[in-house]
């Protein structure tokens, strides 16, 4: 793996002054334990990571700026607590706000903090032998792969009800209307499906950029996997009988409207996919329950709108959410319920 394809890995670390007992410590952790770990040296598998410490920087700027931008961008931090450095601490604690993975060494010897003495720490010595047998590196390579294998949602751990610093996983947007270009960016992003639920959806069946980027997305999944595989599609609307949909208009002319667009959405929608190459769509409509959003989804992100009675749709706010927020998890799986639930068909009893 090239260094451009391998993940970051940011260091925290004492660093010291050059020549300093502090810099030959931290350069040693530095090349004989994190260095071969993340080049995974001793061939135990998984991700292959590139390693950087602040010093090794050489751009112009402000050292602590860069420092604070690189613990954002990293895929990894590998924090050394040895000596207890309150600058080692305080970066820590960025990385942490941050939701950052983060593996912990310190020197045995060393007493761990209160705050963190909880959580997992790599202790390690340079014995001979251990650097010899890379006991410490192999140690720390086998907590890289832990980390990479989590696909737990990332939270700040101190917090977990707070959003991460530096990278929100959930937005809020004042209008639907600026929203717009967020959701079709959602959609040419998608590469296994797209879901969407709505009363009506009717005006994205005039959006030439919706058309052009799902278009785009068919492309792309059939592209991905050798034409053997086509983009799915779901869309849940609302039915036209759905006792709801009246009483969720401000006035009877609107309820009218919808309900006469709910007729004819289901076969226009079907027309819509239909007419673009690479999806497998599905059309569904909702005869109970209520759909209290307009909502995109796919794999990797969503967006949804509120239904408001005060207000028109494209006024509403919108909250986009990335995979693996807790919103999206729920939206998920209240479209996944919906889904389940809309437009059952009993089945025709025989006459004997």
């Amino acid at each position: 793996m090239s260094k451009s394809e391998a993940l970051r890995c940011f260091v925290i670390s004492p660093i010291g002054a050059e020549g300093s007992e502090t810099r030959r410590h931290a350069d040693t952790v530095y090349e004989c334990l994190i260095k071969p770990a993340c080049a995974d040296s001793f061939g135990q598998g998984g991700p292959v990571y590139h390693p950087e410490r602040g010093d090794h920087k050489t751009a112009p700027g402000k050292i602590t700026d860069q420092i604070y931008e690189d613990i954002l961008a990293a895929d990894l931090i590998i924090a050394v607590l040895t000596e207890s450095n309150p600058n080692v601490y305080y970066e820590l604690a960025i990385a942490q706000s941050a939701a950052k993975p983060v593996i912990l060494l310190l020197e045995k010897g060393f007493a761990a903090p209160f705050d963190i003495k909880d959580q997992r720490i790599i202790y390690y010595d340079f014995e001979a032998q251990s650097i010899f047998n890379g006991t410490y590196a192999k140690l720390l390579r086998s907590s890289m792969n832990a980390v990479a294998e989590n696909s737990r949602r990332p939270i700040v751990p101190f917090a977990p009800h707070l959003v991460p610093l530096g990278d929100p996983l959930q937005t809020i947007g004042d209008r639907a209307s600026e929203g717009e270009d967020v959701a079709i960016e959602i959609v040419r992003s998608a590469r296994r499906y797209v879901y969407l639920m709505g009363y009506s959806l009717s005006g994205w069946l005039m959006n030439e950029s919706f058309a052009k980027a799902l278009k785009s997305a068919g492309n792309a999944t059939r592209s991905a996997n050798k034409r053997d595989e086509r983009l799915e599609v779901r869309v849940i609307l609302m039915g036209q009988n759905n006792a709801a949909l009246p009483l969720s208009m401000k006035t009877k002319t609107e309820a009218k409207q919808v309900h006469n667009a709910a007729g004819r959405m289901p076969t226009d929608w079907m027309n819509f996919l239909g007419s673009l190459k690479g999806l497998k769509p599905k059309v569904k409509t909702l005869d109970r329950y209520n759909l209290g959003y307009q909502a995109i989804f796919t794999e990797n992100a969503a967006i949804s709108v509120p239904y408001l009675v005060s207000r028109g749709t494209m006024r509403s706010p919108f909250i986009s959410a990335k995979r693996n927020s807790a919103y999206f998890d729920t939206m998920k799986e209240e479209f996944v319920f919906l889904w389940e639930n809309a437009n059952r068909i009993k089945p025709t009893k025989t006459k004997k």
